[in-house]
């Protein structure tokens, strides 16, 4: 079965053209945004007809997560599956890829995520799970608060909000 090195969600990942080297930039643990704004915008969809509607935050963000042979003579494959759940429980998110260890030792997994889903304050996660014959195994979850703020809305990640 392969196993998880490392799971990190960050702003976004770079790699290196000539050493293959990665680099995350901007580990996250905890997202600020502008209570009266937020707390607007989510008062207006829960009004809205339409109850699939959800606010999202327009970022690039990205979740790396590096795979290895637990045996490492032993060449095999599976499926992964990331699911953004919700500090309700709810799946907000769901991925899916192949986690392919047949001709390498190691394997990376880069997922881009171009807008993020807000249902409201508190902590959400990153499920990673593998296929283990029939069944699905938690290996890892990578967790993140999201928390609103009374100060003036200046910035998330060093970008303005308008």
């Amino acid at each position: 079965m392969p196993k998880l090195v490392l799971a990190a969600f960050c702003e976004r990942v770079v790699i290196d053209q000539f050493s293959n080297s990665l680099s995350i930039i901007n580990q996250l643990d905890e997202l600020q945004l502008p209570r009266a704004k937020i707390e607007a915008e989510l008062q207006a969809l829960a009004k809205h007809k339409d109850r699939k509607r959800r606010l999202a935050l327009p970022m690039r963000f990205a979740l790396v997560s590096i795979w290895e042979r637990e045996k490492p003579t032993i060449m095999e494959s599976t499926e992964m599956t990331v699911r953004l759940v919700a500090p309700d429980g709810q799946v907000l998110l769901s991925f899916k890829n192949l986690v392919d260890l047949r001709k390498h030792r190691r394997w990376r997994n880069l997922l881009n995520i171009t807008a993020l889903p807000i249902l409201g304050e508190g902590t959400y996660q990153f499920q990673i799970r593998i296929r283990t014959g029939v069944r699905w195994k938690l290996v890892h979850r990578v967790a993140y608060q999201l928390r609103f703020s009374d100060a003036p809305p200046t910035s998330v990640l060093g970008k303005r909000l308008h």
